[in-house]
């Protein structure tokens, strides 16, 4: 949390023509530390709850709509095909229904996440009003948000893609040396020793290429929020 409010003062200093310094920046994100944990954990616990509800909702909506192809399965007379069409494509229709309300639920979340964060170490907000700030944001600007989430989630996506033979050849470093001590040692101890270091080594690789994204993330939404407001007529808009 202190990096990640750390991250937003930083973004917003270059976003207003101002070089930050990695002191001041960690100090803003220090002092919002337990604000921006309050505001993740009332945020978490309510969102829990709904989807908890939702989900006993969708349960008894959807075994109400599949108990007729059920019924016709148990009892496996002529409609028995009939019954397991009904089922099937039903089902799969449920199955996307529930993916694209939880990805709806994702998306909010996430937004008045972030706009929380945003007006808690830029703002200066409580926890409480930051979340409702963040919420009247949303509400204010659920289209571009929405847009931005979508841009965002496709550039994880490609991201993810991209890393599979970069993780794929990383491990094969890791592997090789490993395996080719082992094959002339026979010493699990030697093996060890020589592979300890190199996992090491892909480990920070992997945590870097993750901070570079989430990092990347951060100021996009750091940015969104800025213009937002500037929208608004909140803030001044910078140039």
């Amino acid at each position: 949390y202190t990096s990640e409010g750390a991250l937003v003062a930083a973004v917003d200093d270059l976003d207003g023509g101002r070089k930050p310094t990695f002191r001041e920046a960690i100090g803003r994100g220090w002092k919002r530390f337990l604000r921006l944990l309050a505001q993740d954990l009332v945020i978490g616990l309510v969102t829990f709850v709904g989807v908890m509800i939702l989900l006993a909702v969708y349960a008894l909506v959807a075994g109400l709509l599949l108990a007729p192809g059920i019924v016709m399965i148990v009892n496996n007379g002529g409609a028995r095909g009939l019954g397991i069409v009904w089922v099937v494509l039903l089902g799969l229709i449920l199955g996307l229904i529930l993916i694209l309300l939880l990805a709806a639920i994702g998306a909010i979340t996430t937004a008045v996440q972030v706009y929380a964060q945003r007006a808690s170490v830029l703002q200066l907000d409580g926890v409480f009003d930051a979340i409702g700030n963040g919420i009247k944001l949303f509400r204010a600007h659920w289209r571009q948000t929405v847009s931005m989430w979508l841009c965002l989630a496709a550039v994880s996506f490609v991201a993810g893609l991209a890393l599979v033979p970069v993780v794929l050849l990383l491990l094969a470093l890791v592997a090789v040396p490993s395996a080719g001590i082992y094959a002339m040692s026979r010493s699990p101890l030697l093996t060890g020793i020589v592979a300890a270091p190199l996992f090491a080594v892909f480990v920070l690789a992997m945590l870097w290429i993750g901070g570079l994204l989430t990092a990347f993330k951060s100021a996009v939404w750091t940015l969104t929020y800025n213009e937002l407001l500037a929208e608004a007529g909140t803030l001044p808009a910078n140039v």
